[in-house]
């Protein structure tokens, strides 16, 4: 995924990359929750990609084929 990281000490920020396994979205907050505890807003996503049959986060390879991969560009 790709998305926005406030800059916290002055206006702006810029786009980071994280890889990753959701544990859950919390509704409430709007967030994605990771597994490594790590907390997004989904108004600061930009780009996500599910891989739906990967086990682990390094096992990408296994998004090889169009019907394993969702990419959705967020506005």
């Amino acid at each position: 995924m790709t998305y926005f990281l406030p800059d916290k000490l002055k206006e702006g920020g810029r786009y980071v990359s994280k890889t990753g396994t959701v544990r859950i979205f919390d509704s409430y907050a709007g967030e994605l929750v990771f597994t490594d505890g790590e907390r997004i807003s989904a108004a600061d996503i930009s780009d996500i990609t599910f891989c739906e049959n990967a086990d682990q986060p390094s096992d990408l390879t296994s998004c090889s084929t169009p019907s394993d991969i969702t990419s959705k560009p967020m506005m």
